[in-house]
């Protein structure tokens, strides 16, 4: 092979590595949502698991499923860095369909931040479903 023909190959190939880590770069700064293609009405319930506690509860109430969705869904996330290989959980929610399907999973670390391996994301905004999900728990406890 020419050298011409080698140097033209290492462009390419330096120039497709550049392209790829753009993207990636553009990709991991773009603002996520969670819950965007769901309807609360479509969730028949929630499966939430306390890692605090270890309690597990059903959340089965309409009203309370709407509160959920639509409290996360107005929110936009940024990507605040890898959750692999890191433990611990505060709530994390599973929201199923009417055939028990899970439709969506992440768990819930604060106000402001969910876990969604490999990524924590955050959020400038705050969900304010912490201390409604512990009402809901002590509630269930009553019963």
């Amino acid at each position: 092979m020419s050298k011409s023909v080698k140097s033209k190959k290492k462009i390419i190939i330096f120039a497709v590595v550049i392209f790829a880590v753009i993207l990636l770069l553009i990709w991991y700064n773009v603002p996520s949502t969670f819950l965007k293609s769901t309807d609360a009405s479509e969730v028949a319930f929630i499966q939430v698991f306390n890692g605090n506690s270890g309690n597990k509860f059903d959340i089965t109430n309409k009203e309370q499923i709407s509160y959920i969705v639509e409290n996360v869904q107005k929110q936009a996330f940024d990507k605040e860095g890898l959750s692999l290989f890191r433990m611990g959980t505060l709530f994390t929610l599973s929201f199923c369909d009417s055939n028990g399907k899970v439709v969506s999973e992440f768990t819930v670390n604060s106000d402001n931040t969910i876990r969604k391996d490999p990524f924590f994301y955050v959020t400038d905004g705050n969900m304010n479903i912490i201390e409604y999900l512990q009402f809901i728990e002590e509630e269930m406890e009553l019963k």
